[in-house]
C-alpha cells in the first residue's frame, strides 16, 4: 500500500474508551467458548499459512492443553518428537503497521488502547497463567521422565487468545476506526476471531488444542489476580490458582493461613511469598513465635499509633505500627536504628528530624 495514516481525528480519538472496554471485557470473560467456531478458526489459520488441517482438540486449562496436545501429537506421529510451531501472523501484521501507520499515530493508539487493555489483562492475568503452566510442567510427577522432558520442550508453543486482547484491540482499532487496509488482515481475522473465542491455543505441526476460558477470575483494584478467601482464578477443570495481590501462593496460605508452621515460613525462598505468608500468619504472632526481641516501644500521639521495634534471631530489625482502626504496618528497618522515634525519622527520609511521619508500604 502506498498511503500512510498520519493523523487521528477528534472523533476517532473519542473511541479509545469504547475500544478499551470492549477488549478488556473479552480478555476477562469467563463465558464458555464455542468450540466448533474455534475449531473453524484454527483450521483457517493452518490453511492460510500453508499447513494441512490439524486435529483440533479441546482443553479446560492451559496445562491440560499442553498434556493433551503432546499426547495426541506423539500418538498421531508414531512417537515422532519433532514438530513445528505455525508462524505467528502477528509478526507479519506488525511489520506492516510500522510501514503504513505514522509512528506518532501508532504510538498514540498503542498507549491509549493496547497499554490500557494490557494493564488489566495481559500483564496481570497472562503472566500469572504462564507462570502457573511453567511451574506445573516443571513439577509434573505423574509422567515418565521422557514425557516430562517432552512437556518442557513444547509447553511454550502457545498463541495467546483473549489473554492477548491488548494486541487485538490495537490492530482492530487501526483497521476499524482509522481505516487501515492491508492484505495481511485477511489472515489476521482468523487469529482475531479465535482470540475472541478462546483463552489460548497450543499449536503444533498436526495438532492444535484450544483452551477454554477460566470459570472464575477475581482481581484487586490494581487488576492483579487476588482473592483472600479462595481461588483468584479457577479453570473449568476445577483446577484453582491462588493469588494474593498478583503473587501466586499455595492453597494453605489463602484458605488456612493460621495452620502454617514457622518451619514452612522460614523455608520459603521467594521473598514476596514469604512476606505474604507472614502477613497472613500475623506479624505479632510470627515475631512472638520466632522469639524476636523487643528493642523499643512507644505510643505515638502525633500519628495516634502504637509502635514497637523488634530484632529477629538472625539480627534483622522490624518496625511495627498499629493505628486505632486495627491496621498494622510492618517494615524492615536498618540495624543501626535503636528506637521507634529513629525509625519514624528514617522512614520519612528526614535526617534533620524535622518531621515525624510514619512511612507506609
Amino acid at each position: 500500500m502506498s498511503y500512510q495514516i498520519n493523523t487521528i481525528t477528534p472523533e476517532q480519538e473519542s473511541r479509545f474508551p469504547e475500544w478499551v472496554e470492549k477488549w478488556v471485557n473479552i480478555g476477562l470473560s469467563t463465558e464458555p467458548i464455542d468450540f466448533n467456531k474455534a475449531k473453524e478458526d484454527v483450521c483457517s489459520i493452518y490453511k492460510a499459512i500453508g499447513l494441512k488441517t490439524p486435529v483440533v482438540l479441546y482443553a479446560q486449562s492451559p496445562y491440560e492443553a499442553v498434556v493433551i496436545g503432546n499426547v495426541a501429537r506423539l500418538y498421531i506421529n508414531g512417537l515422532i518428537k519433532t514438530g513445528c510451531f505455525p508462524p505467528q501472523v502477528a509478526s507479519q501484521v506488525a511489520s506492516q503497521v510500522w510501514s503504513q501507520v505514522a509512528s506518532q499515530v501508532a504510538s498514540q493508539v498503542w498507549s491509549q488502547v493496547w497499554s490500557q487493555v494490557g494493564s488489566q489483562v495481559g500483564s496481570q492475568v497472562g503472566s500469572q497463567v504462564w507462570s502457573q503452566v511453567a511451574s506445573q510442567v516443571g513439577s509434573s510427577n505423574n509422567f515418565t521422565n521422557e514425557f516430562k522432558n517432552i512437556l518442557k520442550q513444547n509447553y511454550s508453543d502457545f498463541r495467546y487468545g483473549s489473554i492477548n486482547s491488548s494486541w487485538y484491540s490495537y490492530i482492530s482499532f487501526l483497521r476499524d476506526v482509522l481505516g487501515w487496509e492491508n492484505n495481511i488482515l485477511k489472515t489476521h481475522q482468523y487469529n482475531e476471531s479465535l482470540a475472541q473465542n478462546s483463552l489460548l491455543t497450543w499449536y503444533h505441526d498436526n495438532v492444535a488444542v484450544v483452551c477454554d476460558r477460566p470459570l472464575i477470575i477475581r482481581r484487586n483494584v490494581r487488576s492483579e489476580l487476588h482473592n483472600e478467601s479462595g481461588p483468584a482464578l479457577e479453570w473449568r477443570s476445577g483446577e484453582p490458582m491462588y493469588c494474593i495481590n498478583g503473587i501466586t501462593v499455595n492453597e494453605k496460605i489463602v484458605i488456612a493461613p493460621h495452620t502454617q508452621t514457622i518451619e514452612e515460613i522460614e523455608a520459603e525462598l521467594n521473598n514476596d511469598v514469604k512476606s505474604i505468608r507472614i502477613e497472613r500468619y500475623g506479624w505479632m504472632r510470627y515475631l512472638k513465635d520466632i522469639r524476636a526481641g523487643l528493642v523499643d516501644k512507644r505510643n505515638n500521639d502525633i500519628d495516634n499509633t502504637k509502635e514497637a521495634l523488634f530484632i529477629t534471631p538472625n539480627g534483622l530489625k522490624r518496625f511495627i505500627a498499629t493505628c486505632p482502626t486495627g491496621k498494622l504496618v510492618s517494615l524492615s528497618i536498618p540495624n543501626e536504628i535503636q528506637t521507634c522515634e529513629q525509625a519514624q525519622f528514617w522512614l520519612a527520609n528526614d535526617v534533620d528530624k524535622k518531621y515525624n511521619v510514619i512511612g507506609r508500604t
